[in-house]
Order: structure tokens, then sequence, then C-alpha cells
């Protein structure tokens, strides 16, 4: 087990580094702030560097920016949103470039397979991706993974992006069972990441909804791989 938000920025920071090749250059007409942004993403500055009215001004070109801008602002910048109430400005920029961030990320996964994901499915789907990147670190084989988008069921392979719809063969997929929950001493602000991770060699065998706490796998003589705190590269 280990927090949510260092699984998930461990996961950025592999994305990151697999997209690294990418121009990240701040073109879109729409941006007020490109020198703030250009700063930003380059790394010239961090965003605790800037006052904060320019940033509170720069919230609203978060939108304007591509998903591979917006994972670098955030990787640069790891220690800027601890989530809360009376969250600063700094906090509310980065609480927004996140979900941005995170559905974005979704959204080039499910690309144009299935035409009803709402945000919050978008988002989730992210999420999921960017936490099995960081657990792909130490469960190298098999490659592929299920995750669902909404109700739909895709197959996903974090060391080259790829994504399919239809069950991979050779060595089977890994599925999760997500067990995670609030830390009771982070007066509910933290989330304890606890996945069980199971091979599954027959598609027949995968769940057709995402496994968790209200919708547990059905036993079977499948042995589960726990996830340590130790085996997240963060």
């Amino acid at each position: 087990r280990c927090f949510h938000d260092h699984a998930l920025m461990a996961g950025l920071n592999w994305l990151d580094n697999l997209w690294d090749a990418y121009d990240l250059g701040i073109r879109h007409g729409k941006v007020s702030w490109k020198a703030l942004f250009q700063d930003l993403v380059s790394g010239i500055r961090r965003l605790n560097d800037f006052p904060l009215s320019d940033i509170s001004a720069a919230q609203g070109d978060l939108e304007h920016l591509t998903v591979l801008q917006l994972l670098r602002i955030r990787v640069l910048n790891p220690n800027c949103a601890l989530l809360g109430k009376g969250a600063s400005k700094v906090q509310q920029f980065m609480q927004k470039l996140d979900t941005l961030l995170l559905q974005r990320i979704g959204m080039c996964v499910a690309g144009g397979m299935f035409g009803d994901l709402d945000e919050d499915a978008q988002h989730r789907l992210g999420r999921d991706i960017a936490i099995v990147s960081a657990a792909a670190a130490t469960l190298q084989e098999p490659r592929w993974w299920v995750c669902f988008a909404a109700h739909h069921r895709i197959w996903f392979d974090p060391t080259s992006f790829k994504v399919s719809p239809i069950f991979p063969g050779g060595m089977g997929v890994l599925e999760i069972e997500d067990h995670s929950k609030v830390d009771p001493h982070s007066v509910g602000q933290r989330c304890l990441l606890d996945w069980e991770v199971c091979l599954v060699v027959s598609e027949h065998d995968v769940s057709l909804k995402r496994l968790c706490l209200h919708n547990p796998r059905v036993p079977s003589t499948t042995r589960p791989r726990e996830l340590t705190l130790e085996e997240f590269p963060y």
C-alpha cells in the first residue's frame, strides 16, 4: 500500500519520460500568459516563483494547453497541490491542472472508440492509466492490463501506450481489484492506494466491470499480487 498521490506522481513522471521527445512550445493563440507557461514548461521557473495574482489570472489558460504541456508542468511542480478547504491560489491552479490532465490522458487512451464518456469517466480512466504506468515499472510481464472506460473494457500496454479493444493473446493480462480507501489519519484528505493485481490468461475470466470493494472478484484459484510501498518508483 502507498498513498494514491505518490503512485499517481510516479506514473505521471513515467509518462513524461515516455513522451519527452515531443515539442512543448506554447503556440496556441488563445493563451494570454504565454511567457508564464513557457517558463513553467521549460522548467526555468516553478509555480511558486510567480506572484499569486499572475497565477490566478493565468488559470483560465490551462484549458488551451496540450496534454503534454500540462503533464510537464505537473511533474516539474510535484508538491504544489495539497487538497483541502481554503486552498491557496496555487493549489486551486494545480487542482484545475490535475483535473484537465487526467481527463485528457483518459481521452488519449479512449480515443474515438467510445463516444459516451463523460468527464468523470475520462478522469477516472486517466488516473488509472497513470497509476498502471507506475505499477508497470515493477510488473513488466505481461505487458497488457485491463482498464475500464466507464462500462467499456479495454486492454492497455503502458510500455508503448498502446490500447486495444481486442484481448491480447500470449501471456494474458493483469487485472486490478481496487481496495483503496481514505486514510483515517489524513482527516479525509488523502487516499491509501490498495490494489491487488492478478494475472488472467483467458478473456472469459476477466471481469466485465471494474473490480473494487463494492464489486469484488469471485473467489478462484488465481493468486493476487499485492504491490507494496517500496515497489512504486517515486
